[in-house]
């Protein structure tokens, strides 16, 4: 498989992004969401930047009008709306609610790809992200449709929905800003220019509130910067550029495996035969949108 690499970058992102929301949790004792987003951000925006220069010289700092508006854009949609939206969204519905929302992902950045990229897939590919989405959709309801049916609609929904939206929009102009940059120029650009976003919101707002970490919160948070960060970003936008948006989000549905898996070691949450049975399914979908061709060609040499 020639895109076995980026595969494994893609799923160990998504891993890291799973668990991530525990991560957030022991820092936002101390800082607000939009305080680590805007540190977060800027910070790797910073470094990435740093490094394109050292890597590629003048041409990745030295951009053009165009180029800067959707790089602005991508920061917006990616980085300001797609956190801002999610953690707002989380004071009004629930964890479940939101987990489905990003399950929806792979769906919307496929339809997404298939009118504006031109992106075509064929039925095993479709049927795959079904499967993956069912498998989410097992895991975070425990099988119960009871879970869905008694939560009330509320605003939180639309905001987490939007927020995925949001996520989807940058990946899919993300494919269009990498025709003329490189992952690690893009992933620089969009995250100074999310964080700024996001700090500009904080001060207006005053959410933005700056203080000293104690030394486990900033361990926390260096892991969040170095892992979730710096390398997830540039890992997530390299594996977009190679395999294509469509089949780079359906590690989405991964996150809620890694969250499932973390809260049972860390907070000895217990995990049914109906999540296990949820978990298969999710990563039966994943595979088979991975290995749709391998698959497809299978079926024709049957016929053949």
């Amino acid at each position: 498989m020639n895109n076995l690499k980026y595969y494994i970058l893609l799923a160990t992102t998504a891993a890291i992004w799973g668990f991530q929301p525990v991560c957030v949790r022991w820092a936002e004792e101390f800082w607000t969401p939009e305080t680590i987003t805007a540190v977060l951000y800027i910070f790797l925006g910073i470094v990435l930047l740093m490094y394109a220069y050292h890597k590629e010289g003048k041409s990745a700092l030295l951009i053009s009008p165009r180029q800067f508006l959707l790089l602005l854009v991508m920061g917006l949609c990616g980085m300001a709306l797609n956190n801002v939206l999610q953690f707002t969204a989380i004071k009004y519905t629930t964890i479940t609610i939101c987990t489905l929302m990003t399950g929806l992902t792979p769906c919307m950045t496929a339809i997404g790809a298939f009118f504006f990229l031109k992106e075509r897939h064929g039925a095993l590919v479709w049927l795959g992200i079904f499967i993956s989405f069912l498998g989410v959709f097992t895991i975070v309801t425990k099988g119960s449709w009871r879970v869905l049916a008694n939560s009330a609609f509320n605003v939180g929904d639309i905001l987490s929905f939007a927020s995925q939206v949001a996520w989807s929009c940058y990946s899919l102009l993300g494919i269009v800003a990498m025709r003329k940059m490189s992952p690690l120029t893009m992933s620089g650009w969009t995250g100074l220019l999310g964080g700024l976003i996001v700090l500009g919101w904080g001060i207006c707002t005053d959410t933005f509130r700056l203080s000293a970490l104690p030394a486990v919160p900033l361990l926390v948070f260096l892991y969040i910067v170095l892992f979730g960060g710096i390398f997830a970003i540039v890992s997530w936008n390299l594996g977009c550029r190679k395999v294509g948006p469509s089949i780079a989000t359906i590690f989405f549905n991964i996150l809620p495996i890694v969250g499932m898996l973390s809260g049972y070691l860390l907070f000895a949450e217990p995990i049914g035969t109906i999540q296990i049975f949820g978990a298969a399914c999710t990563l039966l979908g994943v595979t088979l949108v991975t290995n749709h061709k391998y698959v497809e060609a299978c079926f024709t040499k049957k016929r053949a």
